[in-house]
């Protein structure tokens, strides 16, 4: 499972949050935070690693030095409380390891990059 919030920046880079950015079940300080970018108008990925560690040393019983695979399953995004203007949001895993968010105006399919301090949440599985 991971989660992670960020503020998307109008047509500029989006930004993970200030508080409480993100976390994964394998955030173990042995693996790489997910790159998120902005990748078209309105549509955003969160790219984690494709392999990560755990923490049991490599010379260790239980250990499992060519790490796991991430498989991401599920996705899940919700516009945060504060955000100054409603918007529909989406997510879906759209590879193992990358999950794509599309933000829209409400009650339109036009495609949006909020610049009004909105955040989004995502979470998955």
């Amino acid at each position: 499972a991971a989660w992670a919030r960020f503020v998307p920046n109008g047509s500029g880079a989006p930004a993970f949050a200030t508080t409480n950015a993100r976390s994964e079940l394998w955030n173990n300080g042995n693996n790489a935070a997910p790159v998120l970018a902005r990748t078209g108008a309105g549509v955003y990925t969160l790219t984690y690693p494709g392999t990560v560690f755990d923490e049991i040393p490599a010379n260790l019983p239980g250990a499992t030095p060519a790490g796991f695979a991430v498989n991401l399953l599920a996705a899940w995004a919700n516009l945060e409380l504060g955000a100054s203007t409603n918007y529909e949001v989406s997510a879906a895993v759209t590879a193992p390891n990358v999950i794509t968010v599309k933000i829209f105006t409400v009650g339109s399919s036009t495609a949006h990059d909020p610049s009004d301090g909105t955040t989004v949440g995502v979470f998955s599985l």
